[in-house]
């Protein structure tokens, strides 16, 4: 628990850090104009800092904590129908922490390959325009990385 807890911290320290270095970059810009010296180094590297982080947080979204918590959350809505308990889990997380996160994540994980495989079924089975605004199925020139990395963070976070 304390590390995650330091964990979180540090992260949320990086974000702190990143907002207020770009709105003094900012106030450089708009006092010496984009052709002082200070500006042009610092924005150059807060650019690469930025997509670095961007895509880390991204990453470890969508592949690490996104199927640990439906991962959790898959054994607390089926543990009615096994035979074991939520005290039983609690035990199993004290004995192997490492094997439950894992367990946990693999649960996780082949749910949201189900639920995206079921999604692309349905695209073809209803009316293209019924899923349209909610699947959009990869374009074969699409470079992902790039549109990743070119993309403003609240659009990122509204396609999650």
């Amino acid at each position: 628990p304390d590390d995650a807890a330091h964990l979180l911290f540090g992260w949320f320290l990086a974000v702190v850090v990143l907002v207020q270095t770009d709105a003094f970059l900012s106030t450089v810009q708009r006092l010496y104009g984009s052709d002082f010296w200070l500006y042009s180094i610092v924005h150059a590297g807060l650019d690469s800092v930025l997509s670095v982080f961007k895509l880390g947080t991204t990453l470890v979204l969508k592949m690490i904590l996104f199927p640990l918590i439906f991962g959790w959350g898959l054994c607390l809505i089926t543990e009615p129908m096994f035979t074991f308990s939520t005290e039983d889990m609690y035990a199993f997380f004290m004995e192997t922490p490492l094997l439950f996160a894992l367990l946990q994540w693999l649960f996780g994980v082949s749910y949201m390959l189900v639920v995206t495989f079921c999604l692309l079924e349905l695209r073809f089975v209803l009316h293209p325009e019924v899923l349209a605004n909610i699947i959009r199925l990869p374009d074969p020139e699409q470079q992902m990385l790039r549109n990743l990395l070119l993309e403003s963070v609240p659009k990122i976070a509204q396609r999650m």
